[in-house]
């Protein structure tokens, strides 16, 4: 492979992680919901107190921006590769922690 298979692959790799980790950054940063509707806040979205069919606003505070570690980093890409984090895989979650951070200021 030359640099611009590595490149393209990398934009591919890149386009569909950014998206995984939004919906999950998105899910953990809810901290409770809001019922407009009856004026009802809780941590649980399955409130029973929340009013049936009702639009819940999710509640959230700005965190400080947390990188990920090269032993996470090997979590989530598996550890196949017995030597550490290679060029390749770091240069890639940096890109994508990049975009987050531009996203989502």
């Amino acid at each position: 492979m030359d640099e611009t298979d590595y490149e393209k692959m990398a934009e591919r790799h890149t386009k569909a992680l950014v998206e995984s980790m939004k919906q999950t950054i998105s899910e953990h940063m809810t901290l409770a919901w809001y019922d407009p509707t009856s004026q009802h806040v809780s941590t649980d979205k399955h409130d029973p107190l929340f009013t049936p069919l009702g639009q819940l606003w999710p509640l959230a505070v700005k965190r400080e921006w947390v990188s990920l570690t090269d032993e996470e980093i090997k979590d989530i890409v598996g550890r196949n590769d017995p030597g550490g984090i290679g060029r390749y895989t770091r240069d890639l979650f940096k890109k994508i922690e990049d975009k987050l951070k531009e996203k989502n200021g």
